[in-house]
């Protein structure tokens, strides 16, 4: 990768781990976890760390999520217009690939790297006030300059695992494939960003990735199934409710309350069921997280409650034994030009053998998921040697992680996988597309 010069970006990574990133002098460095930004507490001490950097070093460009309505990108407008600094809004789950690529493209520095202007980004944990990051959780420091020995290949994949993302097409994605394909970038009389850059070239739609704005051109090429969640964000504090849309597609409506009844009075679930069936207050969604929170609970390992991030998921990934083998189920969808991996069918297998092993056949469905990613990016590439990376919180997930890491896919190995390399995977995005 080049040697950018003369260019400063803030990024704000995620709402739900406050953790932000600046690039400066070839180097990266990344804030502490201010935490949950929904909290009253940790947004205001965020804040108060952010305008604390721009008056440091004021930068070009500020980097947010895509989403909306997240705090963080709600600040960044506010910044943006205040400060008359560029804003561009990332896609979620491209930033957290990227963050893998950044993971393989960065240097960590240890005690080496601390600038005077970028102020509170040492590499020691000497101080402990509210306002002054410290280093990553996951190495020995938070700072990495960007190695120029290592470029990316023409055409690589990512695989994006994770429970919450706004997708292009507005819907919650979280089991996602994308190819990306380096585009011959235009406007190269000067290094820095191109001068044909808008904000309003950032379209809520993959039709911006045909645009010679970017230096490489993304393609949504596979996902997972698409599932309802009941009552919108509730299908996250009860997974129970992900359980009763996924079986409504393969089970009448007693055989559906005989799973959930532990979690259910026969009025609440009559209450949902007509719900499911209006659509009313329904949110359509590919997350991985979501699938396993609906498995964890089928199997009586999970509560129909969450207490912390992808806590459900843990407790499926701890009580899990030696897995079935279960061919992924993958189909092609012409309207959407993806391949489409079918989690309705890995559901169906699991009630079918419900009273077996269930340690079994939790590592199973974790594994299915795994393969059917890997399997997706084998059917659209000749070239088995393909360069994949694999990212997002579920990346966490040990079944997961370790069946792609085995099958040569790359996974962070210094920053964090989930949302605390966020804003990290923000910066890496832009320097790999909108910097020349």
């Amino acid at each position: 990768m080049k040697i950018i010069q003369n260019i400063n970006i803030l990024a704000l990574g995620a709402e739900s781990c406050g953790r932000f990133a600046v690039f400066s002098d070839d180097k990266i460095f990344i804030s502490k976890n201010f935490g949950n930004l929904l909290q009253d507490d940790n947004f205001k001490n965020y804040k108060k760390a952010v305008l604390k950097q721009i008056k440091i070093k004021k930068p070009d460009v500020i980097l947010t999520d895509l989403h909306p309505l997240y705090v963080s990108t709600v600040l960044g407008e506010e910044l943006s217009n205040k400060y008359k600094i560029q804003h561009i809004k990332i896609q979620h789950h491209l930033a957290h690939i990227f963050s893998a690529i950044g993971d393989k493209l960065c240097c960590p520095e240890y005690n080496e790297c601390q600038p005077e202007l970028i102020e509170g980004f040492q590499s020691t944990e000497t101080t402990r006030d509210s306002s002054t990051p410290l280093r990553s959780a996951q190495n020995d420091s938070n700072n990495f300059r960007l190695d120029i020995k290592y470029s990316l290949p023409n055409t690589f994949y990512g695989i994006a695992s994770d429970g919450t993302g706004l997708g292009f097409d507005g819907n919650i994605w979280g089991g996602e494939v994308f190819k990306f394909l380096q585009e011959i970038p235009h406007n190269k009389k000067t290094r820095g960003f191109k001068n044909n850059l808008k904000i309003e070239a950032l379209r809520q739609s993959f039709d911006y990735a045909q645009d010679d704005i970017q230096n490489y051109k993304i393609e949504r090429i596979g996902s997972l199934e698409e599932q309802t969640m009941l009552g919108g964000d509730l299908a996250v504090k009860e997974p129970a409710r992900m359980l009763i849309s996924i079986l409504n597609k393969f089970l009448p409506k007693e055989k559906i309350y005989e799973n959930v009844k532990k979690h259910y009075s026969k009025n609440e679930f009559e209450l949902l069921y007509n719900q499911l069936q209006q659509n009313f207050n329904c949110q359509t969604t590919t997350s991985t997280g979501r699938i396993l929170d609906a498995v964890s609970v089928l199997l009586d390992f999970a509560k129909n409650e969450r207490k912390s991030k992808h806590e459900s998921i843990k407790i499926l990934e701890k009580n899990s034994a030696i897995p079935h083998k279960l061919a992924p189920k993958i189909t092609f969808d012409k309207d959407y030009n993806r391949y489409i991996l079918q989690t309705t069918p890995l559901f169906e297998y699991l009630l079918k053998n419900i009273n077996k092993n269930k340690k079994r056949l939790a590592a199973t469905a974790q594994l299915y998921l795994a393969q059917g990613f890997l399997e997706i990016i084998n059917k659209n590439s000749n070239n088995q040697n393909s360069k994949i990376f694999f990212a997002g919180g579920i990346a966490n997930n040990q079944i997961m992680s370790s069946y792609l890491e085995n099958n040569n896919v790359y996974t962070s190995k210094k920053v964090p996988r989930g949302d605390e390399g966020l804003a990290f995977g923000q910066i890496i995005y832009c320097l790999s597309n909108y910097i020349n």
